[in-house]
């Protein structure tokens, strides 16, 4: 993990959500299609991190993951984790995995009332 941009003033955020969209292929194929999508919310920015070593405490192939800017720049939002897997749902054939993953500060507040 990276550390985070502080913003000098800023209030502390009421919790951390860690967003992972699972993608996957076959081995013989080109494109990855989502299967699964999971959320978790924590207190301290501490524990988030500490969620996601041990989720990747495997050799995983890491890269960064960018979104494009209005200016045709690039801004990095999080990490792509990608690995060989495989389960008794698939007959034991492996398949390419790539976790997409963000990490966000929420600062909440009332919209409906």
């Amino acid at each position: 993990m990276s550390e985070s941009t502080i913003v000098e003033g800023a209030a502390k955020p009421d919790y951390y959500e860690v967003r992972i969209t699972m993608t996957r292929k076959n081995i013989d194929e080109e494109d990855y299609q989502t299967f699964d999508y999971e959320e978790k919310v924590f207190q301290e920015k501490e524990s988030a991190i500490e969620f996601l070593q041990k989720k990747y405490d495997k050799e995983r192939e890491k890269s960064e993951m960018y979104r494009d800017t209005k200016d045709r720049g690039t801004v990095q939002v999080g990490w792509i984790y990608k690995f060989e897997n495989r389960d008794w749902s698939h007959d034991g054939e492996p398949w390419d995995q790539a976790d997409w993953v963000q990490v966000y500060a929420i600062h909440a507040s009332v919209v409906l009332a």
